[in-house]
């Protein structure tokens, strides 16, 4: 029973910390991956209503058309970045950096969207070491929680008769 519960509250913790995390280490800009294809357009997903306590950020989610298929990438919502893809014309060329990493393999997070070779969209060294900053906090809080879960579990286990 103990090694059960144990067991389930890790699963438990991991899965809502996989919800909320991204990529769990931001990658180095030169370890990014690239597409190069055309934009097609863009649209803000809105998770929470901006509230102290939402857990999950709003995106921006980028669509572009890269080897004849439209393509869509993540990208932390920030109100000048979206100013920004208000004024990019359709089928402009661009490169998409990106990068897919544990726990959401199947998520493209975008870190740098770049048109002729400049960067027009770029998260900055700050705001991605504020955002490592951010994962490795949140990591703490649910490897605390799990812990105490599995402190009380064992406490108040059922007694053998």
């Amino acid at each position: 029973m103990k090694l059960q519960y144990i067991c389930g509250m890790f699963v438990l913790c991991f899965f809502a910390w996989a919800v909320v995390v991204d990529n769990a280490i931001i990658p180095a800009n030169d370890a990014l991956r690239q597409d190069v294809g055309g934009y097609s357009r863009y649209r803000v997903k809105q998770w929470g209503n901006g509230g102290k306590l939402d857990v999950l950020s709003d995106e921006l989610l980028v669509y572009a058309i890269v080897k004849n298929r439209e393509q869509l990438y993540y990208m932390e919502y920030n109100p000048y970045l979206e100013n920004s893809l208000k004024t990019l014309a359709p089928g402009t060329s661009v490169q998409l950096r990106y990068s897919r990493s544990f726990p959401k393999f199947w998520k493209r997070t975008l870190y740098d969207l770049r048109i002729g070779g400049v960067s027009s969209l770029r998260l900055s060294g700050a705001q991605l070491a504020a955002k490592q900053k951010e994962v490795w906090k949140f990591t703490g809080i649910m490897g605390g929680i799990f812990l105490f879960l599995s402190v009380i579990g064992l406490f108040n286990k059922p007694k053998r008769r």
